[in-house]
């Protein structure tokens, strides 16, 4: 009976314990992490370490450099003509080339007028002439018979006529040799006409228009075509005023402009001058206007393939002046328009520019950089005199 009343006991022990162990290891835990915790060491606060911006630079290097103004321009004609006759006629013949797009050569024949009525017309002023001549010897012949008439007359009176000029018939010599020479003239007048019947290029050209045909009747001052000088064309550029400066116009001191690369939308190109400034500005836009010459601009001498043709824009490269000690920069290195970022011994300094000239990419300073000095070309969120940066070496471009 004990035996058995000991052994219901034991169970109960053995619930007790595993019930209250792990409470007890769960407290313990708590307890020494709450220990832990208010007992740990406290942590210093203090400032990340600074930044500092890693730059791009270039070194600006003094040199002489040319200045390039790029303009965009019209092809016009140097030489325009409306073709006018000189006399009437009845259009006989004309060229084969007496058609738009023709070309001619001084000289050339374009077109032929019927030129039977002045040919005889022609006839009939050398016929007057041949007349006239007759009769200034018949009156020749008078005048020495009344010379021998006057003689004898004096001879036999004894006395000498006051007035020997009207007796000799003078006057009626003089007119009949007037006359002689008017009918010259007329003769010389009706072979110009006659010239005239024949009508030719008055210089290279081209046809631009043309008025009449074979068959047509022409009066004298009629328009029969309009014809353009192909030794040159020009192109009227319009540039601003500001740069008028750098370049060279033709003129007392100078013989030549400045020279001009011309180039067309299907990139061919062509060799020009600066040939005048034009005394009034562009309605619209109010830039000066320059007048730059382009010769042979058919390519007749060069075998050009492609002829420059009138009324096509074009854009043009003009070689100005050269800029002396100067320092080029890349466009982007300027900072609100007029300032520059120099890194100076680790430091970024903003320097005013003093800029002479300017185009798409390049500035060309005078003062506020020395050569030597490392332009920052790179872009910076925030910039501040003084801060401090690192250096990263570029090309002397700052490319």
């Amino acid at each position: 009976m004990r035996t058995t009343g000991q052994s219901t006991k034991t169970p109960w022990t053995v619930k007790a314990i595993k019930i209250v162990l792990p409470l007890f290891i769960l407290s313990a835990g708590i307890a020494i992490g709450v220990f832990l915790y208010q007992t740990k060491p406290a942590a210093k606060r203090g400032a990340p370490p600074a930044k500092v911006p890693l730059v791009e630079v270039t070194t600006a290097v003094l040199s002489d450099h040319g200045v390039v103004i790029s303009a965009l321009g019209a092809v016009t004609a140097s030489r325009e003509l409306a073709l006018k006759s000189r006399v009437s006629g009845f259009v006989l013949t004309t060229s084969d080339r007496f058609v738009p797009g023709g070309i001619f050569k001084k000289g050339e024949i374009l077109l032929r007028l019927d030129p039977r009525d002045f040919e005889l017309a022609l006839k009939k002023k050398k016929a007057l002439v041949l007349k006239t001549e007759a009769e200034l010897n018949l009156e020749r012949g008078r005048q020495a018979v009344a010379k021998a008439e006057l003689r004898l007359m004096e001879r036999s009176s004894g006395k000498r006529v006051n007035e020997p000029g009207l007796a000799l018939r003078k006057p009626q010599l003089a007119q009949v040799q007037a006359d002689l020479e008017t009918v010259k003239v007329d003769v010389e007048q009706a072979m110009v006409d006659l010239e005239r019947t024949v009508i030719r290029a008055p210089f290279n050209c081209m046809i631009m228009d043309k008025q009449v045909e074979q068959g047509s009747q022409v009066t004298a001052q009629e328009s029969l075509a309009v014809l353009a000088g192909t030794d040159a064309y020009w192109v009227t550029a319009t540039i601003a005023m500001d740069q008028l400066q750098w370049i060279r116009f033709p003129g007392p001191g100078t013989d030549k402009g400045s020279l001009v690369q011309v180039f067309t939308r299907d990139n061919q190109r062509y060799q020009g001058e600066v040939f005048r400034l034009l005394g009034d500005v562009a309605d619209k836009s109010r830039l000066a206007r320059v007048l730059v010459s382009i010769k042979d601009p058919l390519g007749q001498n060069l075998k050009r393939t492609s002829p420059l043709l009138i009324n096509a824009y074009v854009t043009l490269a003009i070689q100005g002046q050269t800029i002396n000690n100067t320092i080029a920069l890349p466009r982007r290195c300027a900072r609100d328009g007029n300032t520059v970022w120099i890194a100076r011994d680790r430091r970024l300094v903003v320097a005013p520019l003093d800029i002479m000239w300017k185009n798409e990419k390049t500035l060309f300073v005078r003062s506020g950089v020395k050569a030597g000095d490392k332009i920052i070309v790179s872009e910076l969120s925030s910039a501040v005199n003084g801060m401090a940066i690192r250096v990263e070496e570029s090309d002397s471009n700052g490319n």
